[in-house]
């Protein structure tokens, strides 16, 4: 700072800041100056310094104009105080500019300061406020937009003028990540979300590993089947067609748990197949004792698989022939029925060295004796009409036949193959106490209190029913777990064994398998 040679002061710092527009030339006089007029010529005016440069203006000198990233409004700013710019006085009543009082808190019009960065840099010093570098004049659009922003800011608004990438602890958030890590969800939808996953973590803590392609697959199909059904105003095939999409869902899951030595498609399908002729003779038969014994009204055969309701309400307590032989007897030799078909498949080595052979096909016998049962239920509705009855007994049978009773016969055909492989391999009856009678119990609990209850109306069986279904499926994941386990032991705790990606054998880490020569990758290994 120094005098130049007609006594008023000069600041070398501005002389050397370049001049980009006509417009800029404004920027080192007084706000309250019009840059247009030359200044009037005060020398009895004392004369106020020119106020030291700010970060901004220093950054401006440099040339480099870079539009910082955030911007932030400034806390210390008070709209409603602010002066309209072309309402203040270029002087008071002695000719003087009016004086600026360095400590005053009320800056100037954020909308003409230079935007400032992120985090904007407290400096102790004195300065007076910054000049204005906008025209005095604004739209009145832009004051209002202005004055919402500084109210925005001091009521802790100020974020939401962060356009900025999202970031998470400083880096970038991943595009498919819907929360921060580490952050619970909240609301509806995240206590939605923990209950799902909750929930399939309880039902198969494995099925994160696997694809839900063919799942969704046999979802699709089978409602496009059940829709032509119902356009085809076949209601008993539609109904036949809903009752298999859940064996063969638990079916499919069941095959993904396969450790080594994968069964074919084909195999599968035939074993479901001959389980499915099975279920069709022995329901046939419950069905006949049932409606000879019992009662034949309702139009549905009652006896495949129960929720008689209001039919065998009117008809009274079961007679004790239909008691025995369709409560115990015939799902007795249901049992053995869809459990002989994969035993006499154990002639063949490639069907009895892994327990979950004994469960998938066993499993897979049980779907079709299911798939069976069903389609001997519904079978009269495809020339008739259906039962007269309300629709809770309508929406509990359809419920319980289609849902409920091939979870359990499903699962009880998988725990009862189980129990039967492990014991074999094992040599030990403990591997056969809890998969075996659990499986076999089970089902026999399905049938006989589906003939006890039936009188009592749909409700009662439909939560009979329900809570069998609960106390199989806990079972069903112990024995699960048990058959996993005892496969993998195959494999070994040295690495020295592996898979193979293309017969699904267990063969000795190296460059090739030993059965079939397929070449054996890094990763396969």
């Amino acid at each position: 700072m120094t005098s130049s040679s007609d006594g008023k002061h000069r600041d070398h710092t501005r002389d050397t800041e370049p001049s980009t527009s006509p417009e800029d030339t404004s920027q080192d006089q007084h706000p309250a100056i019009d840059p247009r007029e030359p200044p009037a010529a005060a020398d009895d005016a004392p004369l106020h310094e020119a106020p030291p440069l700010d970060v901004d203006e220093r950054a401006e000198s440099s040339g480099h104009h870079d539009v910082p990233d955030v911007i932030e409004l400034s806390e210390h700013i008070d709209v409603d105080e602010q002066p309209a710019i072309e309402e203040s006085p270029t002087s008071d009543e002695s000719g003087e500019p009016p004086a600026i009082d360095p400590d005053d808190e009320h800056e100037p019009d954020p909308a003409s300061e230079p935007e400032p960065d992120s985090e904007p840099l407290h400096e102790e010093s004195s300065a007076a406020p910054e000049p204005f570098t906008r025209n005095a004049r604004e739209k009145p659009l832009a004051k209002a937009s202005t004055m919402i922003a500084g109210v925005a800011s001091r009521i802790g608004l100020g974020k939401l003028l962060d356009t900025t990438e999202d970031t998470v602890g400083g880096q970038p958030r991943d595009p498919g990540q819907s929360f921060p890590p580490g952050r619970s969800k909240t609301g509806i939808a995240g206590a939605m979300a923990r209950a799902g996953d909750g929930l399939r973590e309880y039902i198969d803590p494995r099925l994160h590993m696997f694809s839900t392609i063919p799942h969704r697959r046999l979802m699709a199909a089978a409602a496009v089947i059940v829709l032509l059904c119902l356009l085809a105003n076949s209601g008993g095939l539609a109904l036949i067609a809903l009752s298999s999409i859940v064996p063969i869902l638990i079916l499919i899951t069941l095959t993904q748990h396969d450790v080594f030595e994968k069964e074919s498609n084909l195999l599968i399908a035939l074993v479901c197949a001959a389980g499915a002729v099975v279920g069709i003779v022995l329901s046939t038969l419950a069905s006949w004792v049932h409606a000879s014994r019992w009662f034949d009204e309702g139009v549905l055969n009652f006896g495949a698989a129960g929720f008689g309701g209001r039919f065998a309400d009117a008809a009274g307590p079961a007679p004790w022939p239909v008691w025995l032989l369709v409560g115990l007897v015939i799902p007795a030799v249901s049992i053995a029925g869809f459990a002989g078909i994969p035993i006499a498949m154990r002639r063949w080595p490639q069907f009895r060295n892994e327990v979950m052979d004994g469960v998938i096909l066993t499993g897979a016998s049980a779907a079709g004796f299911s798939i069976g049962a069903s389609l001997v239920y519904w079978w009269p509705m495809i020339a008739d009409t259906g039962p007269q009855t309300n629709v809770s007994d309508w929406t509990l049978s359809t419920l319980g036949v289609a849902l409920l009773r091939p979870i359990v016969v499903t699962l009880c055909g998988a725990m009862i193959g189980a129990g039967i492989w492990r014991y074999m391999i094992a040599t030990h009856a403990s591997a056969l106490v809890l998969p075996a009678t659990g499986g076999v119990v089970g089902y026999l609990l399905l049938t006989f209190g589906s003939i006890q209850l039936q009188p009592s109306g749909n409700w009662p069986e439909f939560l009979w029913t329900l809570l069998v279904v609960a106390a199989v499926f806990v079972l069903y994941r112990r024995v699960l777990d048990q058959a996993v386990a005892t496969d993998r032991l195959a494999l070994g705790t040295d690495n020295k064994r592996i898979v193979c990606p293309a017969c699904h054998k267990v063969t000795p880490v190296g460059a090739f398998c030993s059965i079939c020569g397929h070449p054996l990758s890094n990763q396969d290994s």
